[in-house]
């Protein structure tokens, strides 16, 4: 999947990360940025592979660990992976192999609503916010992708993601946590 907009949170500083390319795989994340540091630092692009942990394509197929919610299929022109939503969730429990740093990634599409404030939600990762609120379709606008990542520190075997109602209900399309250690090492 190219061309995908997304957002990045995490232990980076004052920095802002944009994509230029994200490729969607189940078995390899890879993720091309470029890293901009209003703090003096520099702009670098990296290409870099992480260890896939969990693809949990939601309201589809090995859709797991999720507390609350709905299906929901849309007939559109997204790839596959996208298609099937849950709706109306809070929670998603989803096992790492080991305590450490996480990156997941929430790839969220609206295929309902089409204007800005009609469906609005605040994303939480192992209890750190990660978006206080989230509009997809003021973002990106309806029936696109956005992608926000973060990182976080996971203590207990779990990784814990949260979703909290403020205007509608909270939806999700695909979750994918990868391992911060580069697959090469």
């Amino acid at each position: 999947v190219t061309g995908v907009a997304g957002t990045d949170s995490g232990d980076t500083g004052a920095c802002v990360r944009e994509f230029s390319t994200n490729t969607y795989a189940p078995t390899a994340a890879r993720q091309y940025w470029s890293q901009s540091c209003t703090d003096g630092g520099s702009v670098r692009d990296t290409t870099q592979p992480y260890r896939s942990v969990a693809v949990i394509d939601a309201g589809g197929p090995g859709d797991t660990g999720f507390v609350g919610g709905h299906v929901y299929t849309a007939a559109s022109d997204l790839p596959e992976e996208y298609r099937t939503t849950r709706w109306g969730w809070s929670r998603y429990e989803v096992a790492v192999p080991a305590a450490g740093r996480y990156r997941v990634t929430f790839s969220v599409v609206d295929p309902t609503w089409t204007r800005p404030g009609q469906r609005v939600f605040a994303l939480r990762a192992e209890g750190r916010l990660v978006r206080e609120r989230l509009d997809v379709v003021a973002d990106v606008g309806p029936n696109a992708v956005e992608r926000i990542d973060a990182y976080v520190d996971v203590t207990d075997g779990a990784l814990t993601v949260d979703a909290s109602r403020l205007v509608d209900n909270p939806i999700v399309s695909l979750i994918e946590v990868t391992g911060t250690v580069p697959a090469d090492s």
